[in-house]
């Protein structure tokens, strides 16, 4: 007689880190706090201009963050190994599936998104040097459309622009394309 071994279909994991990143804070949202969010903001450094990520999850009286890391792949990974070690985050073993983890690094951000963000990037810093941050806010709330917030601010002409959407690189290309005229020469 032979026995049978049931063997369950492993849950569908995250095509990539960020979006790994997004399905845990939703996550955290609808099992705990539902003011979880994940923010990441680009700026350049000073000295170089050369631009650099800093990440922050929140939830809760709960936050933790990175800063100054040379790419955003590096500070998602870089966060999620203290949220990790500090918190534990999945009820189940099939939940912890979709943990922002165990990446390569050319899986941590798809092809579409990295470009936005280089376009953003490098704009920025040819129009402002070294005096602009750009902010990115995910937030799981119902309306799609602004679940997804991106601010350009330049400190020196006190200069706000603002895109949403229901993606990152959606919520990215539409403030390129509000920022479109500051991003000229004068």
């Amino acid at each position: 007689m032979t026995d049978t071994i049931y063997k369950r279909p492993q849950p569908k994991r995250p095509e990539n880190g960020l979006l790994a990143w997004l399905a845990t804070i939703g996550y955290i949202s609808a099992e705990y706090y539902q003011d979880a969010m994940l923010q990441m903001v680009a700026y350049p450094t000073p000295d170089t201009e050369q631009t650099v990520w800093a990440c922050r999850a929140s939830w809760g009286e709960v936050a933790e963050a990175t800063r100054d890391s040379a790419s955003l792949a590096e500070a998602l990974r870089e966060l999620w190994r203290k949220v990790d070690k500090t918190h534990t985050i999945f009820k189940t073993l099939d939940d912890a599936a979709r943990q922002p983890a165990f990446y390569s690094d050319d899986k941590w951000i798809d092809v579409e998104t990295q470009a936005s963000f280089d376009l953003l990037t490098s704009a920025s810093t040819t129009a402002f040097g070294a005096d602009w941050m750009l902010v990115v806010m995910y937030h799981p709330i119902e309306n799609p459309e602004t679940r997804v917030q991106v601010k350009l601010l330049v400190r020196s002409r006190s200069l706000e622009i603002e895109g949403h959407g229901p993606s990152v690189r959606e919520a990215c290309d539409r403030l390129y394309r509000s920022a479109a005229p500051e991003f000229l020469p004068d």
